[in-house]
Order: structure tokens, then sequence, then C-alpha cells
């Protein structure tokens, strides 16, 4: 099995080629060869295009009632400053959100949120694609880790 690390960098380059609207099929094979080796034994239970299908799924449930709030945070701090203080960005949203949702596991709101706004973001400014890659990777890999692994991985986000 790959590390957490490496699927989780596998997963974000899947979800921003669906976002942006690149070919699938291509965008899996070049994740193959650049992320996962082409280690065949591993794809039976790791579908990064399937995850990232799942996690777009999941920032569109929320993108509604946050998109305003996105729309403000980028208009305050433009989109250069929101994919440099990603974990700031995420955490403010999440938290007026969950504020107002109580009943939500914040974890699981965090990583809508993060979806959902890497998804504002990429989409008013494509050019900004490999920041916004690397920031959600690193802030997934820092902040939902463990919530995530307790989960059974990322197989078993949605179990």
């Amino acid at each position: 099995m790959r590390p957490f690390e490496e699927q989780t960098e596998c997963i974000v380059k899947a979800l921003l080629a669906e976002l942006l609207g690149e070919n699938e099929e291509a965008s899996f094979r070049q994740l193959q060869s650049d992320s996962l080796g082409g280690n065949e034994s591993d794809e039976d239970t790791f579908d990064p295009q399937l995850i990232a299908t799942q996690l777009r799924d999941m920032g569109d449930r929320i993108n509604k009632e946050i998109k305003e709030h996105m729309k403000q945070l980028t208009q305050d701090w433009g989109n250069e400053k929101v994919v440099l203080d990603f974990p700031e960005a995420c955490t403010t949203i999440s938290n007026t959100w969950t504020a107002r949702h109580p009943e939500a596991a914040s974890e699981m709101s965090l990583l809508s949120v993060t979806v959902a706004l890497v998804k504002y973001v990429v989409n008013r400014a494509p050019q900004l694609r490999e920041k916004v890659a690397s920031a959600m990777t690193t802030f997934i890999n820092s902040k939902l880790t463990s919530h995530i692994q307790s989960l059974g991985g990322w197989e078993h986000l949605y179990n």
C-alpha cells in the first residue's frame, strides 16, 4: 500500500484534472506513471479518480451554502492570498459553516470546505493550479490524515 501522503497527492491531481475538465483517462494514466509508479497491485483498492469524484460531489453539496463566504474571502484577500493562507481560509470558512450545522462532523466539514474552496479558486484563477494542489495536499496531510486513516483510509471515506 502506498503512503497516505502519496495517495493524497494523487487524489488532488485527479481532482484538479476533473475540475479543469481535462481528459480523465489521460490524466489517470499520467497520475499512474507520475505518482504511483504503475504499481498494478494497488490499482484494485486505490482509485484516485473515483475518490476525486466523490470529493468533488462532497464539495458541491455544501458549495451553495458557503459560496458567498468564499466569494467575500477571495474579494477581501485575493486569490493569491487565499492560496498562500490556505489553512486559515479553509478553517475560517469551515468554522462558519460548522457553527450553522453543529450536527456535521467537523473533519468532514473541513474536507468538504477544502474541496469547495479549491474548486472556487481554480475556476477563477486556473494559473494557480500548482499552488492550489500543493496547498491542498499539505493541508490535508497536516490536518486531516488521522481522521481519514481512522475511517480506514481514502478507500473507505464513504463506507
